[in-house]
């Protein structure tokens, strides 16, 4: 169902690395697809914690002048705003948790 839906992003989307797990607690990566409509991103939490502390994800390799709906929560992003401020993180309560989002542009 869902992986053959977001296949073509993984195997033929531009990868980008957005947070590295060496150097926080936390790991993200996106995927964009060449006519930069899809957008795959992925939010990885290694440990959770007690008074986890609000953190953002930015996004690379969108187009600056569309706008994109995450497809979950129908909230619409300028893809400027998701290059440069991001986006705030699920707080997630739990050990190696991860996030999933797929947005597409409007």
């Amino acid at each position: 169902g869902r992986y053959k839906k977001l296949r073509h992003l993984i195997q033929f989307g531009d990868f980008y690395r957005l947070k590295s797990p060496f150097n926080s607690n936390q790991a993200a990566w996106n995927f964009v697809s060449k006519d930069k409509k899809e957008v795959l991103v992925m939010n990885f939490n290694i440990m959770s914690q007690a008074q986890p502390i609000f953190t953002k994800t930015k996004l690379y390799g969108l187009d600056p002048d569309l706008d994109y709906c995450d497809e979950s929560t129908g909230q619409i992003y300028g893809g400027d705003e998701l290059m440069e401020a991001g986006y705030y993180d699920s707080v997630m309560k739990r050990d190696f948790t991860s996030e999933v989002k797929y947005l597409i542009a409007l």
